[in-house]
């Protein structure tokens, strides 16, 4: 890694811990510059703005998705043989171990804003809404219209899992963290209200 993509990293590094406590409002290009021991100064050499710095989050954030998003198609092949519940279980992704802390902090850093600012406010309903409605909904889709499940409001059972995700976001920048077990159990409870026929 370059020194300047090694520096360039350390301030966002940097900006995401300070705007995670203080929100991008709160936070001052001074005290991401201090985190990441730099001048003040030199912050601006790589990122004109705060906004600048926000907007690479989101972007890495959904770069980081696109390694790991489920492959709708694969899983649209697999509605004919496998159980339901297995095909859905397809829709789970996980992020590396190593990046995971950072991906649930952009997305709270995003949460915090979506009343005051419209970009943010369009990337929390793209990764958390617009994410399950382009895999989950064709899925039960297909799985209603070959009758291996029972007719079901689906969208209601999206709006469940958006809420899932969202409260299990949160709570993994606590002590709280949900391990693999948890959220494998809540996923369980949650696919319990699909009934095969």
């Amino acid at each position: 890694m370059s020194k300047g993509t090694e520096t360039k990293t350390r301030i966002l590094d940097a900006a995401l811990k300070v705007m995670t406590v203080y929100g991008v409002e709160g936070a001052s290009m001074r005290d991401i510059a201090k985190e990441a021991h730099l001048n003040a100064a030199s912050i601006y050499n790589y990122f004109a703005s705060k906004e600048e710095i926000v907007k690479s989050f989101y972007s890495y954030y959904r770069e980081q998705y696109e390694k790991v998003r489920p492959d709708i198609d694969a899983l649209l092949r697999r509605v004919e043989t496998d159980p339901p519940f297995e095909v859905l279980l397809g829709c789970d992704f996980h992020y590396p171990e190593e990046i995971q802390e950072r991906m649930d902090s952009i997305f709270y850093v995003a949460s915090r804003r979506t009343s005051s600012d419209p970009g943010s406010a369009e990337f929390v309903h793209d990764i958390i809404y617009v994410a399950p409605q382009n895999t989950v909904r064709p899925l039960l889709e297909e799985m209603i219209r070959l009758g291996k499940i029972e007719p079901m409001d689906i969208e209601a059972f999206i709006n469940l899992l958006v809420y899932l995700t969202f409260g299990a976001a949160f709570l993994n920048l606590t002590p709280m963290k949900i391990g693999y077990e948890e959220w494998m159990a809540s996923f369980g409870l949650l696919f319990s209200l699909i009934h095969p026929k």
